[in-house]
């Protein structure tokens, strides 16, 4: 009968440390101890040979391996302790001897453990009355002790009561490079910036993560550390492949947000001002666990004072509403010795009228009158402040030899100039009955299922049979005219416009329909009434491609907004109904807005 014995092939390196061996209480010296410990690490070595892929720790690589102020001596009789020796080593069996005191009588013990599961694998004592039987017993047991681990090399040979087996077997071994090989691993946190230790000492080339090392193969020890977050241990196994460790680093702080609401506007974040426990810090700001006295100061609102717990990886914010810091106005207008009633402005906002007395916001502006006269006096937080304004006399006009007061509001009088400029859109169908544009034509001869046409690159395309053509047009126009009586108003405009061609319902014939370019245009307009603007509008688009005629009613918001509808007879487009929108970048009555914007840009510098 022949006993064939297979050796399993380990995928990666099996890491084995034998420990010092320990003595408790007995007399035998330091050397006869090391050399106790080196020969069962080299039976270890016997029975666990590197062409299995093991690897024999040494005594440097477990020091090398060691957190600080750790040895290898350290475990004296915990198994526990000798367990987690072994992880911190990163060795995946650990085993050792102790030897100890029997009467006069040397005792033995020597263990073996996996140190990923804590299990211990084999054992054996023994007493004996000398050193030299205690390397004996070494030497006779311990193969049998490794032997226990998957992939372990025993021979077992021999007779046993007739049975047959192999002995004496000597095989050559397969020779292999000692050599480890060395692999590259890329370095990343969250957030970058951590320090890297592997195997308890610091790499050069990595003090600022994300980095490159080059490490043998094997388990490897990395230590992450990063300011305000706690270090990061790990086991990493470097293999065949480039390694990548990606690590998130938990933060050791929390973060304060302040990020109120700053009510009627009379502030905003750039006017305010965080302490924390007396230093002025940022609206987010990370800080470590505890408690800070925090204040808010802004010079509009009312201040701000808590106590805030800061949790460990968590965010405390704080959006709360803002208190104005309010104080009492009293305004009287007089003429003479006259009260008069005028108005009261706050922020450019009508308040009410005189007498005024109100609760202002420290940071509001105040003027008074027609005329916006600013308010003289600095709003004080939690007091009143009064003021009498004295209303001035309007000058005299000689209107017919009649002398009249001059009102301050320009808008009165016969004759106004009305300059303005108006920017606006408008939309139209076009109708392919009407058109005689060949180009235009040639469009809607391509639409349809079964009519195509090739491109530039050969390729056949069909519009949709069920696509329509629109017309915009787009304008920019200065409007110059007069304002009679504040009921009609006659002008013509000049401009620039550009009428475009485009499909609803086909993305492609939209794409490919042409544009006219930006061509002048004039029109005649005439309005009825002031304030609110309804009226009717002609307009003749001079344009080099598409001239056009346009007759429309139309209605404006306080000559601002306006909107119309009407019908346009274009050269080679056809007629159409069109609808149209518009916007006047300057209000009617342009001297008193002028007039207005200086008064504010004077209170402004006051």
């Amino acid at each position: 009968m022949v006993a064939v014995l297979s050796v399993p092939s380990l995928a990666r390196n099996v890491f084995v440390a034998v420990l010092e061996t320990v003595t408790l209480g007995t007399t035998i010296s330091n050397a006869e101890r090391i050399y106790l410990t080196d020969k069962l690490r080299s039976k270890a070595i016997e029975v666990l040979p590197a062409y299995n892929n093991f690897v024999i720790m040494t005594r440097d690589n477990m020091i090398a391996m060691l957190p600080p102020g750790s040895s290898l001596e350290d475990c004296a009789d915990a198994d526990e302790c000798m367990v987690q020796t072994g992880r911190n080593i990163s060795a995946d069996y650990v085993a050792q001897a102790r030897v100890g005191q029997f009467g006069s009588d040397l005792t033995l013990t020597v263990e073996l453990y996996e140190t990923a599961s804590g299990k211990m694998l084999a054992n054996y004592t023994s007493k004996n009355s000398s050193v030299d039987e205690l390397l004996a017993e070494i030497e006779g047991r311990s193969a049998m002790l490794f032997g226990v681990i998957p992939g372990a090399v025993t021979s077992n040979a021999g007779f046993d009561d007739g049975r047959g087996g192999i002995s004496n077997l000597s095989t050559g071994r397969q020779w292999s490079s000692s050599k480890v090989k060395k692999r590259l691993v890329k370095i990343s946190t969250e957030p970058s910036g951590a320090l890297l230790n592997v195997d308890g000492r610091p790499q050069s080339n990595c003090r600022s993560t994300p980095c490159t090392v080059e490490l043998s193969e094997g388990n490897h020890k990395f230590t992450l550390v990063l300011d305000r977050y706690f270090d990061l241990d790990t086991v990493v196994m470097v293999n065949g492949y480039t390694d990548k460790l990606k690590a998130k680093m938990k933060p050791n702080f929390g973060k304060l947000v302040i990020d109120p609401e700053f009510p009627d506007g009379q502030g905003d974040s750039d006017g305010l001002t965080i302490y924390v426990d007396g230093d002025e810090v940022p609206w987010k700001t990370e800080l470590a666990p505890g408690e800070y006295n925090v204040i808010l100061d802004h010079a509009c609102y009312e201040d701000v004072q808590f106590t805030a717990t800061i949790v460990r990886g968590e965010t405390l914010s704080y959006t709360d509403e803002l208190i104005p810091k309010n104080g009492h106005v009293s305004i009287s207008a007089r003429k003479g010795d006259a009260p008069r009633e005028v108005p009261v402005y706050v922020n450019g906002k009508k308040a009410g009228m005189t007498p005024f007395d109100e609760d202002v916001s420290v940071c509001a502006k105040i003027t008074v009158g027609e005329d916006y006269v600013a308010f003289p006096k600095a709003i004080l937080a939690h007091e009143e402040t009064e003021w009498v304004y004295e209303v001035p006399d309007a000058p005299l006009k000689v209107e017919s030899g009649i002398k009249t007061e001059e009102s301050s509001d320009d808008s009165d009088g016969f004759v106004k100039l009305v300059f303005q400029g108006i920017l606006g859109i408008s939309s139209g169908g076009v109708s392919e009955d009407q058109v005689e544009d060949e180009n235009i034509l040639s469009f809607y001869d391509k639409m349809g299922p079964y009519d195509y046409y090739e491109d530039f690159y050969g390729r056949g395309y069909a519009y949709s049979e069920s696509a329509s053509i629109s017309t915009r047009y787009l304008y920019l126009d200065v409007f110059l005219g007069v304002e009679l009586a504040q009921l009609l108003t006659v002008g013509v405009a000049a401009g620039i416009g550009t009428y475009f061609l485009t499909s609803d319902n086909d993305e492609k014939l939209a794409k490919d329909l042409p544009d006219a370019g930006f061509a002048p245009n004039i029109s005649v307009e005439a309005t009825v009434g002031t304030s609110h603007v309804g009226g009717v509008r002609y307009r003749y688009i001079f344009d080099s491609r598409w001239p056009s005629s346009r007759i429309s009613g139309f209605y404006e918001w306080q000559n601002l907004v306006g909107i119309e509808i009407g019908a346009s007879a274009t050269s080679g487009l056809g007629e159409s109904l069109f609808f149209s929108l518009y916007c006047r970048a300057l209000p009617r009555g342009l001297a008193k807005y002028i007039k207005k914007a200086f008064q504010e840009l004077k209170m402004e510098m006051k």
